[in-house]
């Protein structure tokens, strides 16, 4: 790929957007487009085609990567943003107009590789935020942090990657680089499961039994997979759960910059979704932890919303579990049992779902905006579909 590029007139530090799913096509691109001097620029297959758009102008994207079943994606684009070559992984849906052969792109390449000398700190890869507080935001990994990512990955203490594993990445590429772990696992000479775009779980866990996989990683929030497995990220998964494990090990960040295998880190919550009321701070997380630590409730997001006394309070969105009911005095009473009253939400709403980013973490800006105008005169804890 990195000749291919080279001779399509490639320049050092252009961007390429690839728009795939977990597959070899993906781990090609990881290599071949930072080796041919420019940057894999990973673009999320679940983002809304405004965002989209927006991230691939935002990033200049010069050329495009792209799978025969996204092309429905590709068509609500292709007027707004101004890619040079599209290329399409065909597997016989066709090529449309306008776009060319991924394989014949290669295959015109012939087998002398040419390489650029390149500086280790030159960018290798882009990825941009999931847009949880504002506008996706973009950033840049050089040759050597991707390197030294690999390297500590594979150290004892970290997530000991070695060649007798079988990895599969559930956590998809165009999520922080699926944590470094294609990189990781190729450096390491391990065996690396790539599932695809079939991400249902009984699916995941055939081919996980099928591979012999004997490490995992996923979002546990992402409609994919509860992850059961030593490795999660992403999001609060439940402080039922890690009693379920027989490994644990909880990390955040991009990649990977911190990793407790003793016990766990606390994230205590973002500054903008702190709640200050009269004066003092409250936790939305650590609200969100407690409640869906209750029988009845399978995700809660906690906002701050303007009061005219106490300048904010928490109002308390919660998803029941199916079948289940859950009265807000009840909730209100299992709060109380650690948290002083005044740190308790003081609504409880019930709503069918709660909106995500792309990559499973909650919308809170949208939230925000929705319950914006909540009036605090009467308590309004109802059940809204």
């Amino acid at each position: 790929m990195a000749t291919a590029l080279r001779r399509a007139g490639i320049r050092r530090g252009d961007r390429v957007g690839t728009l795939l799913w977990n597959g070899h096509e993906h781990l090609e691109a990881y290599f071949g487009i930072s080796a041919a001097g420019a940057v894999v620029h990973t673009l999320s297959v679940r983002q809304h085609p405004d965002e989209l758009a927006y991230i691939m102008n935002h990033a200049e994207d010069r050329f495009l990567i792209i799978e025969d079943v996204l092309l429905d994606v590709w068509q609500q684009l292709k007027s707004r943003v101004h890619c040079e070559r599209i290329f399409v992984v065909d597997r016989g849906k066709g090529l449309p107009a306008g776009t060319e052969s991924y394989e014949a792109f290669l295959a015109e390449a012939g087998d002398n590789p040419q390489y650029p000398n390149l500086e280790e700190d030159d960018a290798a890869a882009m990825c941009y935020t999931s847009g949880t507080t504002g506008r996706p935001k973009g950033v840049l990994y050089s040759h050597r942090s991707i390197a030294l990512h690999s390297l500590a990955s594979s150290m004892p203490d970290h997530f000991n990657i070695s060649r007798h594993h079988t990895v599969l990445p559930v956590v998809s590429m165009y999520h922080v680089n699926a944590w470094g772990l294609p990189y990781s696992a190729v450096m390491n000479g391990s065996k690396l499961v790539l599932p695809g775009r079939n991400l249902q779980p009984p699916a995941l866990l055939d081919l996980m039994q099928e591979e012999q996989v004997t490490l995992a990683a996923g979002v546990p929030t992402s409609g994919e997979l509860q992850v059961r497995g030593p490795w999660i990220a992403g999001s609060y998964v439940g402080v039922e759960q890690p009693d379920k494990w027989t490994e644990e090990g909880w990390f955040r960040t991009g990649d990977v910059v911190t990793i407790d295998s003793e016990g766990y880190v606390k994230i205590t919550d973002r500054l903008k979704d702190l709640i200050k009321s009269g004066g003092e701070w409250i936790s939305s997380v650590d609200l969100e932890n407690a409640l869906v630590g209750h029988a009845a409730i399978r995700e809660a997001a906690v906002i701050a919303v303007p009061h005219p006394k106490w300048q904010e309070r928490p109002l308390a969105l919660v998803v029941l579990k199916e079948n289940l009911t859950v009265d807000p005095c009840e909730l209100r009473s299992f709060l109380q049992q650690t948290f002083a009253p005044w740190q308790v939400p003081d609504a409880f709403v019930v709503v069918a779902e709660l909106p995500h980013t792309p990559t499973g973490k909650l919308l809170k800006s949208k939230l925000r905006e929705e319950f914006n105008d909540w009036q605090w005169d009467t308590d309004r804890s109802v059940a809204v579909s």
